[in-house]
């Protein structure tokens, strides 16, 4: 008894720390959410607005490290996680679209709170209803009071300049070295497609003409029948090419999607860890805007199956 009620403290302190703000965020950055389930799977959508809250600005400068930007967002449902997303403060949001699954382990859930957090510990929060047709009634499987840390992160990982030092930094030397050894196996299959934006008709991309705006709305999806605990995201046409650390809770499906924006010409590179260890890569895709025009009326969908 008094294991369990030391197990409990512990938990308690461990999301006062991790939730703790100095203020309080505009809930004007949320735009709308949803969330439904189906088969025992809940699929949920959020969408965020962040240059209302922030402004903008050009985000690759170590000048602007500092400026306040989103650096977490956290979903929760009775208090267990099923969402948590990490930023880097050189990375473009102007909108913010996400798109997660998640197994339904509670059936008497009936809102999925909502944690955005920047870099001074300010957090706006808000709910948004789990829609159900039918109320069923099944027992739940226990859940351990404490869910285990998938991943840690320094801060310093945002601004490292290379690829392989981010590796290093966030799953250690001997990951490293099976990342260089694999370097040509990809595990990680990808598919673009792309509109003009004024369609819902999606074509293949061509590689040389994937993107052809400044700030093309690129919504990046992962969908995965392994279990892995993060997914990461590297973009090399920035100084500092970490962009997005996905942490998956034990709740999670890796299934996610977020929308992004570039600036300058560069390769996608996802990096994937399972559970187990194994560290999946999926080969560079090439973003090209050299001759891109200043407009946003095309749509691209990335889809990187990691098998």
């Amino acid at each position: 008894m008094k294991y369990t009620l030391l197990l409990l403290l512990i938990h308690t302190q461990l999301m006062a720390t991790e939730l703790e703000n100095n203020g309080t965020l505009s809930s004007e950055i949320f735009r709308r959410g949803k969330a439904t389930v189906k088969n025992a799977i809940v699929t949920a959508k959020i969408s965020l607005e962040a240059r209302r809250v922030f402004g903008s600005y050009f985000h690759d400068l170590k000048k602007n490290q500092d400026k306040p930007h989103i650096s977490k967002i956290i979903g929760k449902v009775e208090d267990k996680k099923v969402l948590e997303l990490c930023f880097s403060p050189f990375v473009y949001i102007c909108s913010l679209n996400i798109h997660f699954k998640f197994k339904d382990f509670d059936s008497k859930s009936k809102k999925i709170n909502y944690f955005v957090m920047d870099n001074e510990k300010n957090m706006a929060m808000k709910s948004f209803e789990i829609k159900r047709k039918v109320q069923i009634n099944k027992e739940l499987t226990p859940q351990q009071s404490i869910e285990k840390e998938v991943l840690k992160i320094n801060s310093k990982v945002w601004s490292l300049t290379t690829v392989e030092d981010v590796i290093e930094e966030l799953y250690g030397n001997k990951s490293l070295k099976v990342f260089k050894a694999n370097n040509k196996n990809y595990r990680i299959e990808s598919s673009c497609k792309r509109n003009d934006g004024y369609s819902y008709k999606y074509t293949e991309c061509k590689k040389e003409k994937a993107i052809q705006y400044i700030r093309t709305s690129v919504f990046i999806k992962f969908d995965s029948s392994k279990e892995l605990d993060s997914i990461v995201v590297f973009y090399t046409g920035k100084r500092y090419p970490l962009q997005a650390i996905y942490k998956i809770p034990p709740q999670s499906i890796p299934y996610i999607g977020v929308k992004y924006s570039f600036e300058k010409s560069g390769e996608i590179i996802i990096i994937a860890r399972g559970k187990d260890g194994k560290v999946y890569q999926s080969k560079p895709f090439e973003i090209n805007v050299l001759n891109a025009s200043a407009t946003e009326d095309e749509r691209v969908s990335m889809l990187f199956s990691i098998k």
